[in-house]
């Protein structure tokens, strides 16, 4: 489906499905091997630690390139719900840069343009690992606005998906579960 709709992706081989496997865990996806130069993950890390060029790549360009690639993706539909830095491959051909994403299980491709709050959830993964002032320069390539013009309620999703990370970090998995059902009884 990503092929189809022009988002980059590994070329399909094979498929083996179980008919009958509610587990899914006896089906298998082949793909061929995706040839690149570094994930995004690893640039907005580097960015992050001060770095203002990658593998010469600038933050700049990488931001614009990648804010129209996402731009693109949530046009044609594509909600990837697993956009996380490590899934996102970028290989380098001359000045341009090209985008593939790689594990794909998740993805839901909608027959019109992403919504806006799914749109949200797959930038949140996506730009986690960078700082705020990058991911605010990335917003501000997506939404064709002015960084300053990002306000709150922008910024928002961003605020929450860092604390979900750092709580599950902090409290690991379980402890985050428990937390959710001891406030949800509260709530009752």
């Amino acid at each position: 489906e990503l092929l189809r709709r022009g988002v980059g992706t590994a070329m399909p081989v094979a498929y083996f499905e179980r008919v009958g496997d509610a587990s899914l865990k006896q089906n298998f996806y082949l793909c061929d091997y995706v040839t690149h130069d570094f994930s995004i993950a690893q640039a907005f890390i580097a960015f992050s630690q001060g770095d203002t060029v990658f593998q010469g790549v600038s933050a700049e360009r990488l931001y614009q390139a990648f804010a129209g690639f996402c731009q693109r993706m949530h046009a044609s539909g594509i909600y990837f719900r697993d956009l996380s830095g490590g899934n996102i491959l970028v290989s380098q051909q001359g000045k341009q840069l090209n985008f593939a994403l790689i594990d794909t299980a998740r993805l839901h491709a909608y027959p019109t343009a992403t919504p806006h709050g799914e749109r949200m959830a797959d930038l949140t993964r996506a730009i986690q690992k960078l700082h705020w002032v990058g991911r605010k320069q990335f917003l501000a390539y997506y939404l064709g606005v002015s960084a300053s013009r990002l306000g709150l309620w922008t910024l928002l999703p961003f605020y929450r998906y860092d604390l979900k990370v750092y709580l599950k970090r902090r409290i690991g998995r379980k402890g985050w579960k428990r937390l959710l059902r001891y406030i949800k009884q509260q709530r009752s």
